[in-house]
Protein backbone atom coordinates (compact mmCIF):
# COMPACT_ATOMS: atom_id res chain seq x y z
CA UNK A 1 0.00 0.00 0.00
CA UNK A 2 1.11 3.29 -1.31
CA UNK A 3 1.34 6.57 1.07
CA UNK A 4 -0.86 8.14 -1.74
CA UNK A 5 -3.11 5.48 -1.37
CA UNK A 6 -3.33 5.56 2.45
CA UNK A 7 -3.82 9.73 2.01
CA UNK A 8 -6.39 8.95 -0.17
CA UNK A 9 -8.53 6.01 2.33
CA UNK A 10 -7.79 8.74 4.49
CA UNK A 11 -9.75 11.51 3.18
CA UNK A 12 -12.26 9.82 1.62
CA UNK A 13 -13.15 8.15 4.56
CA UNK A 14 -16.00 8.87 7.10
CA UNK A 15 -14.81 11.81 9.10
CA UNK A 16 -18.05 12.98 10.55
CA UNK A 17 -18.61 12.15 14.61
CA UNK A 18 -22.83 12.85 15.07
CA UNK A 19 -23.63 15.77 17.81
CA UNK A 20 -25.21 14.01 20.62
CA UNK A 21 -27.64 16.99 20.55
CA UNK A 22 -28.88 19.40 24.19
CA UNK A 23 -27.19 17.86 27.27
CA UNK A 24 -25.52 14.87 25.12
CA UNK A 25 -21.65 13.90 25.53
CA UNK A 26 -19.20 14.11 22.08
CA UNK A 27 -17.55 10.91 21.41
CA UNK A 28 -14.72 10.60 19.25
CA UNK A 29 -14.01 6.94 18.26
CA UNK A 30 -11.86 8.41 15.09
CA UNK A 31 -8.99 10.43 14.47
CA UNK A 32 -9.27 13.45 12.21
CA UNK A 33 -13.24 13.59 12.59
CA UNK A 34 -15.10 17.19 12.59
CA UNK A 35 -18.18 17.28 15.28
CA UNK A 36 -20.65 19.67 13.54
CA UNK A 37 -22.55 21.56 16.41
CA UNK A 38 -25.68 22.64 15.72
CA UNK A 39 -28.25 24.36 18.39
CA UNK A 40 -31.88 25.38 19.08
CA UNK A 41 -30.74 27.34 22.12
CA UNK A 42 -28.67 28.00 24.76
CA UNK A 43 -27.26 24.15 24.60
CA UNK A 44 -24.34 22.47 26.87
CA UNK A 45 -22.64 19.50 25.29
CA UNK A 46 -19.74 17.09 27.37
CA UNK A 47 -16.32 16.03 25.46
CA UNK A 48 -15.69 12.71 26.91
CA UNK A 49 -12.08 11.90 27.01
CA UNK A 50 -10.20 10.02 24.37
CA UNK A 51 -9.12 6.55 24.60
CA UNK A 52 -5.83 6.90 22.97
CA UNK A 53 -3.05 9.51 22.27
CA UNK A 54 -2.45 11.02 19.01
CA UNK A 55 -6.09 11.01 17.80
CA UNK A 56 -6.92 14.82 16.50
CA UNK A 57 -11.02 15.92 16.97
CA UNK A 58 -12.29 18.95 15.53
CA UNK A 59 -15.60 20.95 16.84
CA UNK A 60 -17.29 23.25 14.69
CA UNK A 61 -20.45 25.69 15.02
CA UNK A 62 -22.47 24.85 12.17
CA UNK A 63 -26.01 26.19 13.56
CA UNK A 64 -26.46 28.87 15.39
CA UNK A 65 -29.58 28.68 17.64
CA UNK A 66 -27.94 30.07 20.93
CA UNK A 67 -24.57 29.13 22.64
CA UNK A 68 -23.19 26.05 23.04
CA UNK A 69 -21.36 25.59 26.11
CA UNK A 70 -18.83 22.18 25.92
CA UNK A 71 -17.74 20.85 29.17
CA UNK A 72 -14.55 18.70 28.77
CA UNK A 73 -14.14 15.63 31.22
CA UNK A 74 -10.50 16.64 31.94
CA UNK A 75 -9.32 20.13 31.30
CA UNK A 76 -7.98 20.65 28.02
CA UNK A 77 -4.92 22.95 28.52
CA UNK A 78 -2.62 23.16 31.06
CA UNK A 79 -3.72 25.60 33.56
CA UNK A 80 -7.09 23.46 34.05
CA UNK A 81 -9.63 25.12 31.78
CA UNK A 82 -12.61 22.73 30.88
CA UNK A 83 -15.21 24.73 29.37
CA UNK A 84 -15.37 26.10 25.89
CA UNK A 85 -18.36 28.13 24.44
CA UNK A 86 -19.35 28.29 21.02
CA UNK A 87 -21.51 31.57 20.19
CA UNK A 88 -21.14 32.33 16.48
CA UNK A 89 -21.48 30.00 12.92
CA UNK A 90 -18.38 29.17 11.21
CA UNK A 91 -16.41 29.00 14.75
CA UNK A 92 -14.06 25.71 15.05
CA UNK A 93 -11.42 24.27 17.85
CA UNK A 94 -8.96 21.18 16.58
CA UNK A 95 -7.84 19.01 19.77
CA UNK A 96 -5.05 16.39 20.16
CA UNK A 97 -5.14 13.32 22.73
CA UNK A 98 -2.40 13.23 25.02
CA UNK A 99 -1.08 10.54 27.33
CA UNK A 100 -1.25 12.60 30.67
CA UNK A 101 -0.91 9.80 33.22
CA UNK A 102 -0.26 6.12 32.66
CA UNK A 103 -3.57 5.03 31.04
CA UNK A 104 -5.10 8.46 31.34
CA UNK A 105 -5.51 10.20 27.82
CA UNK A 106 -6.49 13.82 27.75
CA UNK A 107 -7.82 16.69 25.10
CA UNK A 108 -5.53 19.64 24.73
CA UNK A 109 -6.70 22.31 22.47
CA UNK A 110 -3.88 23.57 19.87
CA UNK A 111 -5.50 25.54 17.45
CA UNK A 112 -9.59 27.85 17.24
CA UNK A 113 -10.90 30.69 15.19
CA UNK A 114 -12.14 32.92 17.13
CA UNK A 115 -12.54 31.32 20.19
CA UNK A 116 -10.49 34.07 22.19
CA UNK A 117 -7.19 33.25 21.27
CA UNK A 118 -4.49 35.89 20.79
CA UNK A 119 -4.42 37.35 17.55
CA UNK A 120 -0.62 37.54 15.47
CA UNK A 121 -0.98 41.37 16.26
CA UNK A 122 -1.60 40.58 19.91
CA UNK A 123 0.92 38.01 20.23
CA UNK A 124 3.73 40.28 18.93
CA UNK A 125 2.43 42.66 21.40
CA UNK A 126 3.64 40.47 24.17
CA UNK A 127 6.70 38.80 22.37
CA UNK A 128 9.93 40.75 23.63
CA UNK A 129 8.28 42.54 26.93
CA UNK A 130 10.95 43.40 29.55
CA UNK A 131 8.95 43.85 33.16
CA UNK A 132 9.60 46.93 34.66
CA UNK A 133 9.72 48.90 31.11
CA UNK A 134 7.57 50.58 28.58
CA UNK A 135 8.29 49.69 24.81
CA UNK A 136 6.49 51.21 21.51
CA UNK A 137 2.96 48.94 20.68
CA UNK A 138 4.01 46.25 23.37
CA UNK A 139 2.22 44.94 26.22
CA UNK A 140 3.17 47.47 29.79
CA UNK A 141 3.79 44.73 32.83
CA UNK A 142 4.69 45.15 36.39
CA UNK A 143 8.41 44.36 37.57
CA UNK A 144 8.62 42.71 41.07
CA UNK A 145 8.06 45.89 43.04
CA UNK A 146 4.89 47.24 40.82
CA UNK A 147 7.12 49.81 38.79
CA UNK A 148 7.32 50.77 35.50
CA UNK A 149 9.24 53.13 33.32
CA UNK A 150 9.54 54.75 29.93
CA UNK A 151 6.03 55.63 29.55
CA UNK A 152 5.49 58.80 27.64
CA UNK A 153 2.23 60.26 27.21
CA UNK A 154 -0.78 58.71 30.10
CA UNK A 155 -4.22 59.94 29.74
CA UNK A 156 -6.33 59.40 33.29
CA UNK A 157 -9.03 61.45 34.28
CA UNK A 158 -8.08 60.65 37.88
CA UNK A 159 -4.23 60.28 39.81
CA UNK A 160 -4.49 59.46 43.08
CA UNK A 161 -1.01 58.74 44.86
CA UNK A 162 -1.17 56.89 47.80
CA UNK A 163 -0.50 58.10 51.47
CA UNK A 164 3.09 58.90 52.37
CA UNK A 165 4.21 58.45 48.20
CA UNK A 166 6.30 60.21 45.94
CA UNK A 167 5.66 62.41 42.94
CA UNK A 168 8.73 62.79 41.69
CA UNK A 169 9.89 64.79 38.55
CA UNK A 170 13.16 65.30 36.72
CA UNK A 171 15.24 68.02 35.84
CA UNK A 172 13.65 70.54 33.10
CA UNK A 173 10.59 68.61 33.86
CA UNK A 174 7.48 70.85 33.32
CA UNK A 175 3.71 71.06 34.22
CA UNK A 176 1.71 72.26 31.79
CA UNK A 177 -1.73 74.02 32.82
CA UNK A 178 -4.82 74.49 30.86
CA UNK A 179 -6.01 77.84 29.49
CA UNK A 180 -9.12 77.47 29.58
CA UNK A 181 -10.86 77.37 32.96
CA UNK A 182 -7.61 77.14 35.05
CA UNK A 183 -6.52 74.78 37.36
CA UNK A 184 -6.46 74.89 41.56
CA UNK A 185 -3.82 73.65 43.91
CA UNK A 186 -5.93 72.12 46.32
CA UNK A 187 -9.84 71.93 45.60
CA UNK A 188 -11.05 72.86 49.50
CA UNK A 189 -10.35 75.11 52.07
CA UNK A 190 -9.19 72.21 54.72
CA UNK A 191 -6.73 70.43 52.11
CA UNK A 192 -3.49 70.73 53.75
CA UNK A 193 -0.27 72.10 51.67
CA UNK A 194 3.59 72.88 52.34
CA UNK A 195 6.26 74.18 50.35
CA UNK A 196 10.06 72.88 50.53
CA UNK A 197 9.89 70.58 52.98
CA UNK A 198 7.53 72.64 55.74
CA UNK A 199 4.91 70.81 57.22
CA UNK A 200 1.61 70.92 55.20
CA UNK A 201 -1.01 73.87 56.44
CA UNK A 202 -4.62 74.44 55.62
CA UNK A 203 -5.74 77.70 54.14
CA UNK A 204 -4.54 80.46 56.50
CA UNK A 205 -7.56 82.57 57.38
CA UNK A 206 -6.30 85.05 59.68
CA UNK A 207 -6.37 88.65 58.93
CA UNK A 208 -5.23 91.97 60.55
CA UNK A 209 -1.96 90.45 62.31
CA UNK A 210 -0.10 93.13 63.62
CA UNK A 211 1.99 91.58 65.82
CA UNK A 212 5.17 91.16 64.89
CA UNK A 213 5.53 94.65 62.74
CA UNK A 214 8.22 96.97 63.35
CA UNK A 215 9.91 100.04 61.50
CA UNK A 216 13.67 100.56 61.03
CA UNK A 217 15.45 102.08 63.78
CA UNK A 218 13.45 104.88 65.14
CA UNK A 219 11.00 105.67 62.61
CA UNK A 220 7.48 104.09 62.20
CA UNK A 221 6.85 101.63 60.52
CA UNK A 222 4.96 102.37 56.88
CA UNK A 223 5.35 100.82 53.55
CA UNK A 224 9.23 102.14 52.99
CA UNK A 225 10.88 100.72 56.28
CA UNK A 226 8.38 98.23 57.63
CA UNK A 227 9.65 94.97 58.36
CA UNK A 228 7.31 91.83 59.78
CA UNK A 229 7.79 88.58 61.05
CA UNK A 230 4.14 87.37 60.42
CA UNK A 231 3.86 86.84 64.49
CA UNK A 232 6.09 83.44 63.48
CA UNK A 233 9.21 82.89 64.21
CA UNK A 234 11.95 85.63 64.32
CA UNK A 235 12.54 86.29 60.87
CA UNK A 236 11.42 89.70 59.61
CA UNK A 237 10.85 90.74 56.01
CA UNK A 238 10.28 93.87 54.44
CA UNK A 239 7.57 94.04 51.52
CA UNK A 240 10.17 94.59 49.05
CA UNK A 241 12.16 90.78 50.55
CA UNK A 242 8.84 89.47 50.05
CA UNK A 243 8.33 90.64 46.20
CA UNK A 244 11.72 90.11 45.48
CA UNK A 245 11.23 86.17 46.81
CA UNK A 246 7.59 85.80 45.15
CA UNK A 247 9.29 87.58 41.59
CA UNK A 248 12.40 84.89 41.79
CA UNK A 249 9.36 81.84 42.14
CA UNK A 250 7.51 83.48 39.65
CA UNK A 251 4.58 84.51 41.02
CA UNK A 252 5.13 88.29 39.93
CA UNK A 253 6.39 89.44 36.84
CA UNK A 254 10.10 90.28 37.02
Amino acid sequence: MTANKINSDLFLAESEVPDPGSAGTIKFNKSLATCRLVSAGAEARTMADPTRGGAIAILAFYTDGGDVTVTFSTAYTEDGATTFVFSDVGQWAIFLSILVSPAVYAWRKVADYTLGDLSITELAALNGVTAGTAAASKAVILDSASSVKGLNTVGANNLSVADNGTLTMGNMTNLALGTGSGTRIGTAANQKLGLFGVTPIVKPAGTGELVGMAGNGATNANAVNMTANGNSGSTAYSLNDVVKAMKALGSLNA
